[in-house]
């Protein structure tokens, strides 16, 4: 089954601060007009043109940060994918419909072989894998008691459409000194003071081509500050100056001088492909699916994966690797209702196509048209994007395959990559870029809300710092 990547990019900027340039507001006073936001490059074309035909009044709208969405949702969106920090924002403010797990028709087989149906939020866990119940379950109190109880499962808000972490990738020979193995997982300490040296005079490395995302960025020296304890800042209920924004950034500067060569773009399309180019960055830190994507030749190899810089036949080394630190950044985003939707049954279809088609029992969620075409939405969209599903199935197929009691007759996702001659080493590679295994718990991996000072403090704080990268 041979599989083609197409991944069009558009340039939307994400590191926009509140209020430095206008947000676009879309009137949703046309009330037979059904508008839903997204980031622009995080869903397939394919299953783009397919809810156009079958939703005859949908509009795609666009944003660039969670910020912007959040200015915005109230008058201008009946669906939207923020994530789970805002999800959680909106949610405690009452600006959610709740979600009824009974329009979607969806049942599961629990560990003794019995089919359950998913009828509520705590029964639709079970549909999603242990990361990311871990997410929707123990990070957020969204009804402000103080305590962490069923009705802050975030289920009841959203149902969840892509995880990340945020990891790095290099060209070149194995780093043996940053390999994991059972006794050693390098941090993000680690990683830099490795790469910092070696970029800008000496040219070991020449160049690191980063997202450009003050939020994002800021776990990295976050967690070498907190060494490894979370991503967020330690005083999160109260007014943080620039200084001390400035102060945890300034963790990067003790690395990276200005003889260090970084490529930063706010534009994950741009760092992914850059990387992907041969004569692009060396290495580069970005989130694992645009990694992914990259370690597959990006756009420019998307027609002609052999022809990719970092393609190996069976009896070579990799030219590419990857490092998942010990500790990093992790995000959910998360597909939501508006409250004051005017179309809510064209909402849950919506939901359905996107997120949930094909996740019953009674469904394999690989299943392919005559054409070797997905069928299913939530696989359609993964075929294109390579952001780790939080659906248990794909990820079951991703993993594990399509029958893994018949080793002679079982085919995983990856496998596809055999077909154009990839190594095995290779499309195990792949495998454990997408494996994202973590458990976050409050103040740890996940980002949690900030006020609107604090995120105007963390961005002057990282742009004094930025100056000197």
């Amino acid at each position: 089954m041979l599989k083609k990547f197409n991944k069009i990019i558009t340039l939307i900027p994400t590191i926009l601060l509140a209020g430095v340039l206008p947000t676009t507001l879309y009137s949703c006073s046309n009330s037979q007009a059904f508008y839903f936001a997204n980031f622009e490059s995080y869903m397939s074309p394919t299953l783009m043109d397919r809810l156009k035909k079958e939703i005859d009044n949908i509009n795609f709208r666009y944003y660039g940060t969670n910020e912007n969405l959040e200015r915005s949702f109230d008058r201008n969106y009946d669906v939207a994918i923020p994530s789970t920090y805002l999800v959680a924002k909106l949610a405690g403010a009452e600006k959610l419909q709740k979600i009824d797990w009974n329009k979607f028709g969806l049942s599961y087989v629990d560990s003794l072989g019995s089919v359950i149906q998913v009828t509520n939020a705590d029964l639709a866990l079970n549909l999603f894998t242990q990361d990311v119940q871990s997410i929707l379950t123990n990070i957020y109190d969204v009804n402000g008691d103080g305590k962490q109880d069923s009705s802050d499962n975030l289920l009841n808000y959203g149902v969840p459409y892509f995880l990340q972490d945020f990891i790095m990738g290099y060209k070149g020979n194995e780093i043996s000194q940053l390999k994991s193995n059972s006794n050693y997982i390098p941090t993000w300490e680690d990683i830099l003071s490795f790469f910092g040296p070696r970029v800008g005079k000496k040219k070991e490395y020449n160049k690191i081509a980063m997202i450009d995302d003050y939020r994002t960025i800021y776990s990295i020296p976050r967690l070498i500050e907190s060494n490894g304890s979370q991503v967020n800042p330690s005083k999160s209920n109260t007014i943080i100056s620039i200084n001390e924004f400035e102060n945890t950034y300034s963790y990067l500067s003790k690395y990276f001088s200005e003889q260090n060569s970084f490529l930063l773009n706010s534009d994950s399309g741009i760092i992914l492909n850059n990387f992907a180019n041969k004569k692009g960055a060396d290495s580069g830190i970005m989130y694992n699916g645009d990694l992914l994507y990259a370690m597959l030749g990006g756009d420019e190899y998307s027609e002609d994966l052999t022809s990719s810089p970092f393609y190996v036949s069976e009896n070579e080394e990799l030219k590419s690797h990857y490092i998942r630190p010990k500790q990093t950044l992790v995000a959910l985003d998360m597909m939501v209702i508006n409250k004051n939707t005017k179309h809510l049954d064209t909402a849950y279809d919506l939901i359905n196509k996107v997120a949930l088609e094909g996740v019953s029992s009674s469904d394999n969620i690989w299943e392919e048209d005559n054409n070797g075409n997905y069928v299913y939405g939530p696989m359609v969209n993964f075929d294109y994007i390579l952001y780790t599903s939080p659906l248990q199935k794909i990820h079951n197929y991703v993993m594990n395959g399509d029958n893994p009691s018949d080793p002679n007759n079982n085919y995983r996702y990856f496998d596809y990559l055999f077909d154009y001659g990839f190594s095995s080493s290779f499309v195990e590679m792949c495998k454990e870029i997408f494996n994202i295994q973590t458990h976050p718990t409050p103040d740890n991996m996940i980002e949690k809300n900030l006020s609107e000072l604090n995120k105007s403090n963390m961005f002057y704080g990282y742009s004094n710092i930025k100056l000197r990268l």
